[in-house]
């Protein structure tokens, strides 16, 4: 959840700025901020298998605080879609239809928690 002053408390961690998703072949899945620091990404050779390795370097060189999730395979290319078309689709959808209607719920109330609609 993202918190006062864009920082971003993940479920039972301490704050933090970025939040990383490593990827099994050096990169990430996913990135988020509560604050974008466009920063972050400069100098990273992308598709190479140093582009965590780099961002983490930048995000320390600019002194933000990062948390890093489970470490996940990406889908880069056609032979990383096939395999999650095999292993992984069946579960995600099952996942992002689920998140699709707590964001659609939480989109139509206030901070408060009242109805905007």
């Amino acid at each position: 959840a993202f918190g006062a002053l864009g920082e971003v408390d993940v479920a039972g961690g301490e704050a933090c700025d970025v939040v990383i998703g490593p990827a099994e072949d050096g990169g990430y899945y996913l990135i988020g901020m509560g604050v974008v620091h466009g920063g972050l990404f400069e100098g990273v050779e992308w598709g190479t298998e140093r582009v965590l390795a780099q961002t983490l370097a930048r995000a320390e060189a600019m002194g933000l605080r990062v948390r890093l999730l489970q470490t996940l395979r990406d889908v880069d290319d056609v032979a990383d879609l096939e395999v999650w078309n095999r292993c992984c689709r069946s579960e995600w959808r099952v996942e992002v239809a689920g998140l699709a209607e707590e964001g659609a719920r939480k989109c139509n109330e206030g901070a408060s928690g009242e109805k905007l609609t």
